[in-house]
Formats: structure tokens, C-alpha cells, sequence
């Protein structure tokens, strides 16, 4: 896999990495239509980036055996951190549900 594949791969964990701290920075809240659609949102966005994070793993020298174990690591870190990041921007709050 060359440099340039491995960066194509890559982009679109940083890319949405990036999106949701942006999202999270806002105080606007998605209007919800339904009761527990937040969480709904939560686990469709999780696992798109699961999967992105999941392609970007792979292009690392990790054992094959242990790359959904760090792929699910990193995300799990990530929305952890988004959780914690949530909690200091005004008209949010962290919710442990939500992680």
C-alpha cells in the first residue's frame, strides 16, 4: 500500500474526528422527534466512525488479530473524550449514555 493509499484511508477518521468536536462545540442541540432519538443519532454516527476508524487501523503494522480491538479502543477513547468535551461547552452536558 503506497503513502498516498494509506492517507486515503486515513482521511476520513480525521475528517469526522474533527466534525464531531466541532458539532459538540455547539450549544444548538438536533431537534429530537421522537423520544431517545439522541441515542439513535449516537450509535448511526458511532458506527460509521467505528468503521472509518476501523479502515485507518488497518494501515498501520498492527497484527490483523488485534485491529478491531484497536480500532474499538480508539473510538471508545474518542467518544469518551467528546463525552468530557461536551460537559465545558454551555447548554450541553455529558452524558454517560450517550458514550
Amino acid at each position: 500500500m503506497t503513502m498516498l493509499q494509506r492517507w486515503m484511508r486515513r482521511i476520513p477518521a480525521i475528517a469526522l474526528s474533527i466534525a464531531f468536536f466541532v458539532a459538540s462545540s455547539r450549544a444548538d442541540v438536533v431537534s429530537q422527534p421522537f423520544p431517545l432519538a439522541d441515542k439513535l443519532y449516537h450509535a448511526t454516527a458511532y458506527a460509521v466512525y467505528g468503521w472509518v476508524v476501523a479502515l485507518a487501523v488497518g494501515t498501520f503494522p498492527i497484527a490483523p488479530q488485534r485491529r478491531a480491538i484497536v480500532a474499538l479502543a480508539v473510538a471508545l477513547v474518542f467518544a469518551a473524550s467528546d463525552e468530557v468535551h461536551q460537559s465545558f461547552v454551555p447548554g450541553r452536558t455529558a452524558d454517560f449514555f450517550d458514550w
